[in-house]
């Protein structure tokens, strides 16, 4: 015995609604200009991440995680001094946030993350 067209449905919507609640858009630093780290942003329950960095001409950007919320560490495995799509050291953390070192250039710096459960 099969579903009818309304419990399809329902189970349609469900599992788009499980979906879509399984991934979050982050942006860590939106056109930022100068040395310094973000506001740190709490993820905790995902442990995957994406991350794409632009604007950068002469600067080094990282990705930072925190367990405790106090103490930080790179987790993009290497500062990036180009724009590029890049994953993160997967794990759990209970914070995330952007760092610019270097910088020197004369465009403005966006950081964005996609984060997975």
């Amino acid at each position: 015995m099969g579903l009818n067209a309304y419990e399809k449905n329902a189970l349609l919507e469900l599992y788009s609604q499980l979906a879509e609640n399984r991934t979050k858009e982050i942006t860590l630093l939106d056109g930022v200009t100068a040395n310094g780290a973000g506001t740190a942003v709490n993820v905790l329950g995902y442990s995957q991440f994406q991350a794409q960095v632009a604007g950068i001409t002469t600067a080094t950007v990282k990705v930072e995680g925190s367990v405790d919320g106090t103490n930080y560490a790179d987790i993009s495995s290497n500062g990036k001094t180009s724009n590029e799509i890049f994953n993160l050291i997967s794990g759990l953390y209970k914070n995330i946030r952007g760092s610019v070192t270097n910088y020197a250039g004369s465009s403005p710096i966006t950081l964005k993350v996609i984060a997975r459960k």
